[in-house]
């Protein structure tokens, strides 16, 4: 995976204040206080909000901030019908002037890529279950009832840039050469779903920009606890 273009955080100050005029419009409790999520490898900057009655991530999303809206309609929508565990995205916000604001549910967990490096045989196996049982509810055909009409129209380079995406996630390196994720199972599981299916069969939340950067994972019970990153959800 390469790592991405890092945006810069903006003045936390202004970025608290921003954060507590939208929790306020949108009837939530209001924060005291945020810190910096330090992750030099997610292209918008991302701070836990903290009020008295828990924890918000607020994302920055600089580098797509017209999908905000889209963002969290799918997230929401998804979460709502399927097992899939999406963070509850609470309000945004994209107005002139604005800061570009996500707010969503917090989740503990750490990155897959991370956990992945620890993990090994029956972990790595439960990691590839987890993740294969994500992708397999996220392109369910069935999904397409969650896209408005005008949106369903897939193009060849988008069914082709999927595929190409779900294999670079069983290809990725480990940090100690060994195969991410237990390659052979997932490569099994991405042989089966996807050799004999039509670009038509794949619903148009484009997402193909997965990678193991996406997922939150418990590093105790290796279980898959967060799917995240919804930029990218209509027309790649």
């Amino acid at each position: 995976m390469r790592p991405p273009n890092r945006s810069p955080m903006p003045d936390l100050a202004r970025l608290l204040d921003e954060t507590n005029l939208l929790l306020t419009a949108n009837g939530l409790p209001a924060c005291h206080s945020l810190a910096p999520v330090k992750d030099g490898d997610t292209a918008n900057p991302n701070a836990i909000a903290y009020s008295a009655e828990g924890k918000y991530v607020v994302k920055v999303t600089q580098r797509h901030p017209d999908t905000l809206d889209r963002q969290l309609e799918i997230a929401n929508a998804l979460r709502n019908t399927t097992d899939l565990p999406i963070p509850r995205h609470y309000c945004c916000a994209n107005e002139q002037g604005r800061l570009p604001l996500m707010i969503m549910e917090w989740l503990p967990g750490e990155q897959l890529r991370t956990v992945l490096a620890a993990a090994e045989h029956d972990d790595l196996r439960k990691l590839c279950a987890g993740l294969a049982a994500c992708l397999a509810t996220f392109h369910d055909p069935a999904h397409m009832n969650l896209v408005s009409q005008e949106d369903r129209g897939i193009a060849p380079w988008f069914y082709q840039q999927t595929i190409e995406a779900l294999r670079e996630t069983a290809r990725d390196p480990r940090p100690d050469g060994a195969d991410s994720l237990d390659a052979v199972a997932v490569r099994r599981y991405l042989d089966a779903r996807f050799d004999d299916l039509t670009a038509a069969a794949i619903p148009s939340l484009a997402k193909a920009d997965q990678d193991l950067r996406d997922f939150l994972v418990d590093p105790a019970t290796f279980e898959i606890i967060g799917m995240l990153d919804w930029e990218r959800v209509t027309r790649g």
